[in-house]
């Protein structure tokens, strides 16, 4: 199988960085475009890209793909690029969590404690960036 390859060191670091910049490039490129109605929501079709990072040579790789490159689209838009970094994060997570799953050998869910499990991941990942953007008094005075 495909991903099942070990490849050298070099060759990760390159795809790497070719991932960071992709992404940043193509988040500064969606950036410019929002949806109609909207002006805050966008289409970002280039998040599968941290998620392929992830699964292909693992989570660190998918985490790193998804922060940075979100951080490199800010570096574009000429903003600091730790603006919005809990944004970042939750790139990274986009990336990080397929990697864990791909790392665990997760191919298909079939028992109660593996959905229990992804449903965690899940819910770290919704609700981490969150917490770290408002801070522990601002989450629990939403969810009084």
């Amino acid at each position: 199988m495909l991903c099942e390859k070990k490849q050298p060191v070099e060759n990760r670091f390159i795809w790497l960085t070719l991932a960071v910049l992709g992404y940043g490039a193509a988040n500064y490129l969606s950036g410019k475009n929002f949806m109609p109605g909207c002006s805050f929501a966008e289409l970002r079709p280039q998040i599968c890209l941290p998620i392929f990072i992830g699964i292909y040579f693992g989570p660190l790789y998918g985490f790193v793909s998804g922060a940075f490159g979100d951080s490199f689209g800010y570096i574009l838009n000429g903003s600091n690029p730790f603006l919005l970094w809990h944004w970042a994060l939750a790139n990274g997570l986009v990336g990080f969590i397929p990697g864990c799953a791909h790392w665990l050998k997760v191919r298909r869910i079939e028992t109660l404690k593996e959905l229990q499990f992804m449903y965690g991941l899940l819910l770290l990942s919704t609700t981490l960036p969150f917490f770290f953007h408002v801070g522990w008094n601002g989450f629990w005075a939403i969810c009084r």
